[in-house]
């Protein structure tokens, strides 16, 4: 009697492949959805680009490249160029957004190539930084989470351009988030070792010293922002009754300290605010001092100083 009658039948050899064969679907299946997502994407991408030359942008994407196969989708732009009616422009280079695919609603982006801002008067201003990046989710929100950081960053105004105000930053953050009552958008800018650039007034006020300060935010009824493009909706939202009001909050450090109390603007329909924001700046072991930033009539004024014309929100 042979062996194989002894023991019954052989082993089946094939469920030592099982894991691989696994593997392989799982790539497979993986490959898909990276290929669908990288062309959803791609399609949302233009979609927007071409909603927003429709209410007047000038939008331009050049060097549109992927790569993060099989588990994360990253988005290479080599330049990106976006101008509001206003004037208002930014101009970034080297860009990369990236996403886990099991998580394509928090979206990193980091800015390898420094950025240009486009003023409506005074042209352009170039930024650079050691890290330039951001943090973007809740989409599905009706105020989406953003965080931006600026580390180290240079400010240089253009060849031809006017003076900027500011030299250098140590940090730079601004962050978004939905209020609780979900009508309503809230905001905290926040800036720490900033150098002015010399020549300006508030040099004079600063005295060499590098200002720190933090502003709170919140756009009231922010849910009637709406509109078939950006002018019209900051119309609707200011008809609406909506106002941006500042809360009182804590400077990052204790060099020079611009402090803001509480403080309301409203918005016409220029876009221009009206309003005053309680300013103070503080010096180390000095008393505080007030100057207030005030607009009014379409300009801006820093207690009695006239600084310009009043900036537009829309």
């Amino acid at each position: 009697m042979s062996d194989t009658d002894a023991h019954g039948k052989a082993p089946r050899r094939w469920w030592l492949l099982a894991p691989y064969i696994a593997l392989g679907v799982a790539l497979v299946l993986a490959s898909l959805y990276w290929l669908w997502a990288r062309s959803a994407f791609d399609s949302e991408l233009h979609r927007r680009a071409d909603a927003l030359r429709r209410e007047g942008y000038a939008v331009e994407l050049s060097g549109l490249s992927f790569s993060g196969w099989p588990y994360r989708l990253e988005a290479k732009l080599d330049k990106a160029r976006i101008k509001a009616p206003s004037g208002w422009g930014v101009i970034v280079r080297d860009l990369t957004a990236g996403a886990l695919l099991y998580d394509l609603g928090h979206w990193v982006v980091v800015d390898g190539g420094g950025l240009t801002v486009t003023r409506p008067e005074g042209g352009d201003v170039e930024v650079a930084g050691d890290a330039i990046r951001a943090s973007l989710s809740g989409f599905d929100a009706p105020t989406p989470r953003i965080a931006i950081e600026g580390v180290n960053l240079k400010f240089h105004p253009a060849a031809g351009a006017r003076p900027f105000s500011l030299s250098d930053t140590a940090r730079l953050e601004l962050y978004t988030r939905p209020s609780a009552d979900r009508t309503a958008a809230e905001a905290l800018l926040r800036f720490d070792g900033v150098s002015l650039a010399p020549g300006t007034i508030l040099t004079v006020l600063a005295r060499s010293h590098r200002l720190s300060g933090a502003f709170a935010l919140r756009m009231t009824k922010f849910s009637a922002w709406k509109g078939s493009d950006w002018t019209s909706s900051g119309r609707a939202w200011a008809k609406a009754g909506g106002r941006v009001e500042f809360d009182p909050t804590a400077a990052p450090s204790a060099d020079l300290a611009i402090v803001c109390d509480r403080g309301v603007l409203t918005f016409g329909e220029d876009g221009r605010p009206s309003g005053e924001l309680p300013l103070a700046f503080v010096f180390p072991k000095e008393a505080r001092t007030s100057a207030p930033l005030s607009f009014e009539d379409g300009v801006t004024r820093l207690g009695p100083i006239r600084l310009g014309p009043a900036p537009r929100l829309y």
